[in-house]
């Protein structure tokens, strides 16, 4: 399942494209309480009406907790500035509002990143030391 997290009016064109079934919520807050609660979701994309900062946090998180997880951020404007905070915060692909064949493309590799890190770590889980 997808969780996508939009605040704004973008929501049914970036569904649309997005894959599988998705979950639709409206902040980044109400996304942590689903994916608390859910261990099946494979991919979370960020709208452009939620706060960089905000997204990055969640990505940032989520990339130690659930590596297996991906996170599409989708932007209005793409500059060095969000590609580095992206970057340094671990999201797995970042895309412009008005590229929708480059968010399902964007979606498509990280569901493959996701399958190939479920496989190689059992399930995506971070392992206990032993």
């Amino acid at each position: 399942m997808t969780v996508l997290i939009s605040g704004g009016d973008s929501d049914a064109a970036m569904g649309a494209y997005a894959p599988g079934d998705v979950a639709a919520v409206r902040t980044v807050t109400a996304a942590r309480r689903l994916l608390e609660s859910r261990i099946d979701e494979d991919l979370v994309i960020v709208g452009p009406d939620i706060a960089l900062a905000d997204a990055c946090d969640l990505a940032a998180q989520l990339r130690v907790s659930r590596p297996s997880l991906g996170l599409v951020l989708v932007r209005r404007r793409v500059d060095a500035a969000v590609l580095t905070d992206a970057l340094r915060a671990g999201v797995r692909e970042v895309v412009r509002l008005d590229d929708l064949d480059g968010l399902q493309e964007c979606c498509t590799r990280s569901l493959h990143v996701s399958a190939l890190v479920r496989e190689t770590s059992g399930h995506g889980a971070v392992a206990a030391a032993t």
